[in-house]
């Protein structure tokens, strides 16, 4: 059995998960919602091939939480809303989806030059989350030269109650930045024990449908606000046609 939610709230079928997620996440063709929502239309299949190319058992029971929300551990400041959440009887994957958008900021650069307390509060926060299921300290020196957004979606599944923890980057194109696998190989060097949460990279390069090129073909030209364009080419039918996957297991810095 499968069960599908969005923002915590249980849906029935594809364009009910379409719908509850707003026009406002595909109000461009190139974000990364799109390629995600359109891989995982069907689950099942895509389960069967994720969990086999991850290693994980298969469960007769999973549970799909689109942008899934973690408050802050600490202090005050923004829920971490992982894309896709993943969660069955003795394993939880956290699934970060990308596509065009650049490297997100470092945590260095987050924090600012004055060290604000709080957001030194909110990271400390995210830190032990992370230390609390790793069973020792992290390097904070390695931390602040990686993407903020690496450490609470990491920190995200590792408050998720289970005995196995994935972090899965899903690149969409044709070949993954180097930094994705060289951000996440040197988060899992500054662990003190590096096997309980695992780390993937797993490419899906894809061929675009007619319909996706002239969505795509329309942005480039300037035109904007097509978010409920989008939505209703994304309810319709496939937009992408993707190649078979290819998962990098990372094990530490190079």
């Amino acid at each position: 059995m499968t069960t599908l939610t969005a923002h915590g709230r249980t849906v029935s079928s594809f364009e009910e998960l379409v719908n509850q997620l707003g026009t406002d996440a595909f109000a461009s063709p190139k974000r990364s919602t799109v390629p995600l929502l359109d891989y995982w239309r069907v689950p099942d299949p895509r389960l069967r091939d994720m969990t086999g190319r991850l290693g994980m058992p298969w469960s007769e029971r999973f549970e799909l939480h689109f942008e899934y929300e973690v408050p802050v551990r600490r202090g005050r400041g923004k829920s971490s809303y992982t894309d896709l959440m993943i969660l069955a009887d003795d394993v939880a994957v956290a699934i970060e989806a990308k596509f065009t958008e650049p490297r997100y900021e470092s945590v260095g650069n987050w924090l600012g030059p004055e060290q604000a307390t709080n957001r030194a509060d909110v990271l400390n926060g995210w830190i032990g989350a992370i230390e609390g299921v790793t069973g020792g300290a992290i390097n904070r020196e390695i931390v602040r030269q990686l993407p903020y957004q690496v450490i609470h979606r990491t920190a995200s599944v590792c408050c998720v109650n289970s005995p196995k923890r994935v972090v899965v980057y899903q690149v969409f194109g044709h070949a993954p930045e180097p930094y994705y696998a060289d951000d996440l190989g040197r988060l899992v060097s500054a662990m003190a024990a590096r096997d309980r949460v695992m780390f993937f990279v797993v490419s899906n390069s894809f061929r675009r449908t007619a319909t996706y090129a002239q969505l795509v073909a329309r942005w480039d030209a300037g035109e904007r606000e097509m978010g409920t364009d989008v939505r209703d080419a994304l309810i319709a039918g496939p937009l992408l046609e993707f190649d078979e996957p290819v998962a990098i297991s990372i094990s530490g810095a190079a």
